[in-house]
C-alpha cells in the first residue's frame, strides 16, 4: 500500500545519530543508555507505522464501531520520545542553535577585529538576550 519508514541500507536512526555526534566530540560512553532508548524507541514507532500503513488507521470491531489501530497510540508514544532525545542531543535544525559544540562559528565583523572583541557564541547572545 504506502510506503515503509525503513532507513537505506540497514542504517537506523539512531546508527545516524551516533556517527553525528561521534564525528562532533559531542558523545561519550555515557550517552549509550539514551542511544539504547533512542534505538528502543524507534524500532517500535516503525513497526507501529509499518503496521498502520498496512491495516489502516481505523478497524471495525465486533460490534461494528470503527475505533483507531491499537498500534496508534504506541506511534504517538514512541514518537514523543525520539523526537525529545534527538532534540537533547541536538539534533534537530532548532536545538542546534542552543548548542555551542554543534553551532557554526561566527566571524567577526571588522569593527570588533579594530577593537580586538571577540564574538560571543549563539548560545550566549541568544540567552542574553533574553535575561534583559
Amino acid at each position: 500500500m504506502g510506503k515503509k519508514a525503513t532507513c537505506k541500507k540497514n542504517e537506523t536512526l539512531p546508527d545516524k545519530a551516533i556517527k553525528l555526534l561521534s564525528s562532533s566530540k559531542v558523545y561519550s560512553k555515557y550517552d549509550e543508555m539514551a542511544m539504547e532508548i533512542l534505538r528502543a524507541h524507534h524500532a517500535m514507532f516503525v513497526k507501529a507505522n509499518d503496521a498502520i500503513t498496512e491495516d489502516g488507521l481505523y478497524q471495525i470491531a465486533e460490534n461494528g464501531a470503527q475505533n483507531r489501530h491499537v498500534a496508534y497510540d504506541v506511534l504517538q508514544q514512541s514518537s514523543r520520545v525520539v523526537l525529545a532525545i534527538l532534540k537533547e542531543y541536538g539534533l534537530t535544525a532548532k536545538a542546534r542553535l542552543y548548542l555551542p559544540q554543534l553551532a557554526p562559528e561566527k566571524k567577526q565583523s571588522k569593527l570588533d577585529e579594530f577593537f580586538g572583541k571577540e564574538k560571543e557564541s549563539a548560545y550566549v547572545e541568544t540567552f542574553a538576550k533574553n535575561d534583559r
